[in-house]
């Protein structure tokens, strides 16, 4: 039976609390914690290092030595250049005497140095065990200061496995790496800490509440067994990290790690960095399929903008729904930590990740050449005062490059293999389910995104996330997203309130009663679904309860809706019903569908990139521009965006308008969405129950030639 403490008998280290007495102790000066016997040595081991342990001996570069193509695109790949600091911090940075302050513990600022000795293959350090010591003296500052701060009052923000784990990955690499320079009572010190630390994590134990930093940990445990060599603590650390990738309150199936209770696109970018970090670290095929998973999801929720759309570098836009996002309001293209170095990672492990590689020009690796030497030049960052910081960012792919992959993706470009592209950029047409979350179609001329899935309880009388059912995107590929379903965020500054449901831009039945109280589609957590797909079409048909958002203003009665999408190469067909059981007069009653403007990042009048835009209402023989008075006996609805136009046909004539004003994101992005609101048909008797419903038909435009 394992051990929850995964403590070993130290031996001989409770008998010598008198090597501190070796160390300069000034009464004024702050010190490392020395509660237990193991921070005794350690600190013993700090004093006794020199300023000439930590003198850094490299060569000059040989100006006449080219480097080959795929060394300088290593080096370009990071792009953050963080072991930069950690060699040029001075060699005194590193003793005891300047760690411990006269009122606080300091630290030195780089982390990192340990891993250039590792991939120096070329000898360019002619001291090796420099580097590991700095990278060691580091760690153990953090090793000794977390161990106190865990078992104080003041430390109960600590006492977290999210955060810990983190922790854990810095010092279980460093002590990997130091290890063959430390004399043996050292190490059995440092081990006794790092256990307890590992010992502290399995206590606590991972929460869905933040997954994606709740990754950490497998990394740092895959670390720390490698260096601890314990089969005891080997099976307990895969047995956790089975559970964050085998669990469904940790991960869904249908391709995302739960955040704060539902999916959460930008912070899915993260758990796939870390989720990446430990696929490459392990040979355990269930991350692997985890990473296929979740690449495969961001892959089909990134929708290409046209040509002419193009980021601030001058490459392809993408842009997605994220109305579902339990915390931000950023998309799947544009996730959190989407590095460079991550994707890379991620491509020798998942071909979904293979389309994200980026691959700089000629002027690109000059600049990050340049930038690098400007770096080396510049001054050391210095000692800065100790606390507790589990965020790492680290280089992939140093360690763990596959030795033909960099041949392997240029064989690929130059083929211009269909790999590097992302689904929507492909001719073939598909319809993917993604378990009980998304349906995903492309057809000849247009593509949708189906939401079926949930999204978690309003928290503090904010909602975290739209849901009930939505056309969350219509894309065609001249206009590029032209619906597309947004939200600000449950983190956001100004997060979308229960009152703006004219304006927030979700695909959903909302209005409000006569005397304001407001209720929506959008708002039923979990509706029940029927998904059928096919390899050319699909039907999907939802159904639930509305409820007033926020909840605590309760309707008399209940409004039951029911949603249904079919799909296939002739376009989407979508029917919204009402029933309503409450006594309550309804005021307004409305079929909200999103539109697509532009992202203020990107889409500037001043750079001539501003997407040409229009939705124009038709009665009659007559189109007309849309505006926020209603249109009676409006037909359909034609939207332009760009080259792309698309029609709303409507099964019979409705009542239609805009919404009050466009709505912004003022988050993650600068996406300006507008609603177009189509009132369901009334005749019902005052305050008895009715029911109703509207029905259209969305299809793309095609131009002559």
């Amino acid at each position: 039976m394992i051990s929850p403490t995964f403590r070993r008998p130290i031996g001989f280290l409770y008998f010598l609390p008198w090597l501190a007495l070796l160390l300069p102790d000034p009464a004024s000066a702050a010190k490392l914690p020395q509660d237990y016997p193991y921070q005794v040595v350690l600190r013993t081991f700090l004093g006794s290092l020199k300023e000439s342990d930590f003198v850094i001996e490299q060569k000059s570069e040989d100006p006449t030595t080219a480097l080959s193509e795929e060394r300088r695109y290593l080096d370009w790949l990071p792009g953050r250049h963080q072991e930069i600091l950690a060699i040029k911090e001075p060699p005194a940075d590193f003793l005891l005497s300047s760690i411990e302050s006269e009122d606080q513990i300091m630290q030195p600022s780089g982390f990192g140095a340990a891993r250039l000795a590792r991939a120096d293959v070329e000898g360019n350090f002619s001291n090796p065990r420099a580097l590991r010591l700095r990278d060691f003296v580091v760690s153990t500052i953090d090793l000794l200061m977390l161990d106190h701060l865990h078992e104080i009052p003041e430390g109960a923000f600590a006492r977290r496995s999210d955060s810990l784990g983190g922790s854990l990955i810095m010092m279980a690499y460093a002590y990997r790496e130091a290890k063959q320079d430390l004399p043996p009572e050292v190490r059995e010190a440092y081990e006794t800490g790092l256990r307890k630390m590992i010992a502290r994590l399995m206590e606590w134990g991972p929460t869905s509440l933040h997954v994606n930093m709740e990754l950490f940990a497998p990394v740092g445990l895959t670390y720390a067994t490698q260096a601890l060599d314990d089969p005891e603590i080997t099976k307990a650390a895969r047995a956790y990290t089975e559970k964050l990738f085998l669990d469904e309150r940790f991960y869904n199936p249908a391709g995302f790690f739960i955040e704060d209770g539902g999916f959460d696109s930008t912070y899915n970018g993260i758990s796939r960095f870390f989720a990446t970090w430990a696929g490459l670290l392990t040979d355990w095929d269930f991350i692997k399929k985890r990473l296929d998973e979740s690449f495969k999801l961001r892959a089909y929720l990134s929708l290409p903008e046209p040509p002419e759309s193009r980021n601030l570098q001058g490459g392809p836009l993408f842009f997605g729904p994220c109305h579902f996002n339990s915390r931000t309001s950023g998309d799947s293209p544009a996730d959190q930590w989407s590095y460079r170095d991550r994707n890379y990672g991620a491509a020798m492990l998942t071909d979904y990740a293979l389309p994200l590689v980026e691959w700089p020009g000629e002027a690109d690796l000059i600049r990050s050449e340049a930038q690098r030497k400007k770096e080396v030049a510049g001054e050391a960052p210095g000692l800065k005062p100790w606390k507790e910081n589990h965020w790492i960012r680290s280089d992939l792919t140093t360690e763990y490059t596959r030795k033909d992959f960099f041949q392997y993706m240029s064989k690929l470009r130059a083929e211009n293999s269909p790999l590097l592209k992302l689904p929507f950029e492909k001719p073939e047409r598909f319809v993917e389910r993604f378990g009980d979350f998304f349906v995903v179609a492309k057809f000849d001329h247009f593509g949708v995104i189906i939401f079926t899935g949930f999204v978690p309880p309003d928290y503090e009388n904010k909602a975290r996330g739209f849901g009930g059912g939505n056309l969350s995107a219509f894309w065609t590929p001249d206009s590029g997203p032209l619906i597309l379903g947004r939200s600000r965020g449950f983190q956001g500054k100004t997060p979308d309130l229960p009152a703006a449901w004219r304006v927030r831009p979700v695909h959903a039945i909302s209005g409000q009663t006569k005397n304001g109280k407001f209720f929506t589609s959008s708002r039923c957590l979990r509706p029940k679904s029927d998904i059928q797909v096919g390899p050319d079409h699909f039907s999907v048909s939802l159904e639930g309860l509305m409820g007033t958002n926020p909840s605590r203003i309760a309707l008399r009665g209940q409004i039951a809706y029911k949603r249904s999408f079919k799909g296939d190469n002739n376009g989407l067909e979508i029917e919204s019903s009402v029933k309503i059981e409450t006594p309550e007069e309804i005021g307004e009653l409305c079929e909200v569908i999103p539109f697509f403007l532009r992202d203020n990042r990107f889409h500037l009048v001043e750079k001539n990139t501003l997407p040409k835009f229009s939705i124009e209402f038709k009665t009659g023989s007559d189109w007309k521009d849309a505006t926020v008075e209603p249109t009676k006996n409006v037909e359909a609805i034609r939207v332009k965006r760009f080259d792309g136009t698309i029609e709303i046909l409507l099964e019979k004539p409705l009542s239609a308008r805009l919404s009050p004003e466009e709505w912004a994101d003022d988050n993650q992005s600068r996406v300006v969405c507008r609603n177009v609101l189509i009132d369901f048909p009334r005749g019902e008797t005052p305050g008895q129950p009715f029911e109703t419903a509207v029905k259209y038909r969305i299809i793309p435009v095609r131009q002559d030639p």
